[in-house]
């Protein structure tokens, strides 16, 4: 269904899914998390110390209570993981009104926005720290993926549009209610 063309014309339109593992001294677990197409952000995330479908179902749980999930509107792209195909995770996406899509067996390139994430995930953060503990890593890793994309370096000067305004500015041009805009730390807007 998507083709990897790894576009679309507004928010929740497009999500893209997948899980790995992050290594701690108590050992590795799996973080599994839910990316926009059109923000790019992260929407949905978990981690386990099992890469099941409790797992991906929490992550996409997560994505669908924090945003405006509209029945039919939404496609929710994965790899053909077992966990992505299991009878649960269908179910679910049905409830909701989402449209599944998978990619071919054993090519990240059909799930290359996810696969991206993660590589920038693991040389910006996960390649360069050393966790005692999982609750540690999770805490890093958390304060990451909330925070990754919502402040650029330096917004003014690269004249760069933040997701979350490109997203509050199309809702209110819709019709839809404006979002909570969050003030960006070091200028308080």
């Amino acid at each position: 269904m998507v083709n990897r063309q790894f576009t679309a014309a507004g928010p929740d339109r497009l999500w893209v899914a997948d899980a790995t593992r992050i290594p701690c001294a108590e050992g590795m677990f799996w973080l599994a998390a839910v990316r926009d197409a059109f923000s790019r952000r992260i929407v949905g995330r978990q981690t386990s110390t099992r890469c099941d479908t409790d797992l991906i179902l929490a992550a996409l749980e997560y994505g669908i209570y924090s945003r405006d999930v509209r029945d039919g509107d939404l496609i929710h792209h994965s790899d053909k993981g077992s966990n992505y195909t299991s009878f649960r995770f269908a179910e679910r996406l049905y409830d909701n009104g989402i449209l599944p899509s998978m990619g071919s067996v054993g090519d990240s390139y059909d799930t290359a926005l996810i696969e991206n994430f993660w590589s920038t995930v693991k040389i910006e953060l996960v390649y360069r720290s050393q966790w005692r503990t999982r609750d540690e890593a999770e805490n890093a890793l958390f304060a990451y993926v909330d925070g990754w994309h919502k402040h650029p370096a330096h917004p003014e000067r690269a004249r760069l549009p933040q997701p979350g305004r490109i997203r509050d500015g199309l809702a209110s041009r819709s019709g839809k209610p404006d979002r909570a805009r969050i003030a960006h730390p070091a200028t308080g807007r």
